[in-house]
């Protein structure tokens, strides 16, 4: 899965300054939050008054709201998914259409977009919602959207629900700046069973050899990627974590095909596709007959051994891709984890978004089964 996308600036005239002008004059009376950095475009910091809620990003900036949050805009599936899973969904009155795909459990209409995805935001359409917050994560440009959203004093929090590692971070954010605490604990609980079971049980195992692949032939994920540090914390290498692209980093590369071979994976994972309702077991066979008939790949381990999977990420990267570390302990080391199945935690995983997800063949398919 790419989470990362350039954010052009975005230049209205017309009609759209007509709106600014507008809009932001009925905005001014309207309470605003503060900041103590004013990358966020709101002014210096003010002293936070009684009831006020301060909060601090995965940008480092520190945001004081005059109140709970009430209404949010949410740019990126994994965002909207934790909103979901703290019981806010009558909040969230815009996300993207990436999102209304991806989340289609969470009942979203084509009313409800606010652009494409963070690479093209309506802001227009953003501004007339009148959120009391904008949700972005770290990977787009979230410095434009404020920049764009200052006129409306409509602040920009940087979440980053995909990432892992910042995962209680950011439910314990959304949860002080919504009133969900209680919520907010109920799912770092469940959550951190995962991650505990998963250490436990991967403690002094020997670690596999693991291809991972994107949607597109022959593009992984190499040194400091999110997939890397999953696949190390479930005692797992992968066989390009040293690797880096352009500009030296290695959160999607492009690999030669022959060193695939040469790697000699004992696993390979490949992501093909990423949506609630789309892409069945059918399609992810044709991907899978694709991955075994390339040349040379018959001589893999993984192919040899039907060590080949091949998944929805709808699925798999539930919870800020803490199941992402479920699934793949479960399958480089089946023996550890024979008593444990993940859709038993999917299941449970349902109950706080409210998604069904069923039929876990609809989302997951491995070779010589």
């Amino acid at each position: 899965m790419k989470n990362s996308r350039p954010h052009p600036a975005q230049r209205r005239t017309g009609a759209w300054a007509t709106l600014l002008g507008a809009l932001a004059v009925a905005l001014t009376a309207c309470s605003s939050p503060s900041t103590d950095n004013d990358t966020a475009g709101h002014g210096a910091a003010t002293t936070a008054s009684a009831g006020s809620i301060t909060v601090k990003d995965n940008a480092g900036r520190t945001v004081t709201f005059a109140h709970t949050a009430r209404r949010v805009v949410s740019y990126n599936s994994y965002n909207a998914e934790l909103l979901l899973a703290l019981g806010l969904r009558k909040t969230i009155v815009g996300v993207d259409d990436t999102t209304l795909d991806r989340v289609a459990y969470g009942g979203f209409k084509k009313s409800d977009s606010v652009g494409p995805d963070y690479s093209e935001v309506n802001y227009e359409k953003v501004a007339e919602l009148r959120p009391d917050v904008v949700i972005i994560p770290s990977s787009e440009d979230w410095q434009g959207a404020a920049d764009h959203l200052k006129a409306f004093k409509i602040p920009v929090l940087v979440v980053t629900a995909y990432d892992a590692g910042l995962w209680n971070e950011n439910v314990a954010l959304l949860g002080k700046l919504f009133g969900a605490q209680t919520k907010a604990a109920a799912v770092v609980k469940f959550t951190d069973g995962i991650k505990g079971l998963v250490s436990e049980r991967v403690k002094g195992l020997t670690p596999a050899t693991v291809y991972y692949e994107d949607s597109a032939p022959n593009a992984t994920a190499g040194k400091g990627s999110p997939k890397t540090e999953v696949l190390n914390d479930v005692a797992a290498r992968n066989v390009f974590a040293s690797r880096t692209g352009a500009g030296g980093s290695g959160l999607s590369i492009t690999v030669d095909p022959v060193d695939i071979i040469k790697a000699r994976p004992q696993f390979v994972f490949r992501e093909a596709s990423n949506t609630y309702t789309g892409a069945g077991a059918a399609d992810l066979q044709k991907v899978l007959k694709g991955l075994r008939s390339r040349t040379g790949w018959s001589a893999l381990p993984a192919v040899k051994n039907n060590e080949v999977y091949v998944y929805n990420a709808a699925l798999v990267e539930l919870a800020g891709r803490n199941f992402e570390l479920l699934y793949w302990a479960k399958w480089t080391h089946p023996d550890a984890f024979k008593d444990i199945d993940p859709a038993t935690y999917v299941k449970q995983w349902d109950a706080f978004t409210g998604a069904d997800f069923d039929d876990s063949a609809r989302f997951i398919v491995k070779a010589g089964s």
